[in-house]
């Protein structure tokens, strides 16, 4: 699977450095083909080719109610991409800082597994600081089964489970500063008990938590809400159907879509 996905990115990414198909024969034939280099800031993957929109609303300005969700949201799109593409979108194009790149080492699979960035919002708001994680790789197969077999060992769904392991170890200065958590087509990442507890500990520290929902996005499925696994999301949901209409929803059963 990774080997097919690998194929597909080079693929893409070398039509799109040739000038598409004509272009890339023209230049095959003439010895000028452009190589692809992954670790590049023009190399994107199949997430950045399906949709190759890396700017900011310019309509949604600082202050205003969706300002954070919209940040928030291109942050998660890019973090999909290497470092250095990363770093060129921040700073060139959003013209915020850099602040780093992480790549968060798993000792089960003995490899990097969890990828994260952070910037500072140098435009608007110099104290505002986002952290992205990067969730389900379209080609990583242990990346969904993570999200649908809760013996796997990564845990996905890393945006919300940071503060709940802040919250766990007490981490009273962090979560004071901490204004929001927006997730996009988030699993299930614990029963009942643990939706309680995540939500007393929100309203202590004024923690605000959007957990945005596409209709036909399967990962919000998973792992199953079942008499077994016993799966439950929590907390409101900013849910869009196909025709891209918004409605929060308190509760939602998403066996029934």
């Amino acid at each position: 699977m990774a080997f097919m996905g690998d194929a597909i990115e080079m693929w893409l990414n070398l039509l799109s450095s040739n000038g598409g198909p004509s272009h890339l024969l023209l230049n095959l034939a003439t010895g000028k083909i452009e190589r692809p280099k992954r670790p590049s800031a023009t190399f994107t993957s199949s997430i950045g080719n399906a949709d190759i929109r890396t700017e900011l609303d310019q309509s949604i300005k600082a202050g205003d109610a969706k300002y954070k969700a919209a940040l928030s949201v291109m942050a998660s799109k890019i973090s999909y991409e290497n470092e250095a593409f990363v770093e060129s979108i921040v700073t060139q194009l959003w013209k915020m800082k850099f602040v780093k790149f992480y790549n968060f080492w798993n000792d089960y699979r003995e490899r990097d597994s969890t990828q994260a960035f952070i910037l500072q919002d140098t435009q608007a708001n110099p104290n505002l600081f986002v952290v992205a994680f990067r969730g389900t790789s379209p080609f990583d197969a242990d990346d969904w089964r993570t999200d649908a077999d809760i013996s796997w060992c990564k845990l996905e769904a890393m945006a919300i489970m940071f503060p709940s392991v802040l919250m766990l170890h007490e981490e009273k200065w962090l979560l004071d500063r901490l204004d929001g958590v927006y997730t996009f087509g988030q699993p299930r990442v614990g029963d009942e008990k643990f939706g309680e507890y995540m939500k007393e500990n929100m309203r202590k520290f004024d923690v605000k938590y959007f957990r945005y929902v596409y209709c036909n996005d399967m990962v919000p499925r998973v792992p199953y809400d079942d008499k077994n696994t016993l799966f439950k999301h929590f907390g409101s949901c900013p849910f869009f159907n196909s025709f891209y209409v918004g409605k929060v929803r308190q509760k939602y059963d998403f066996r029934h879509l």
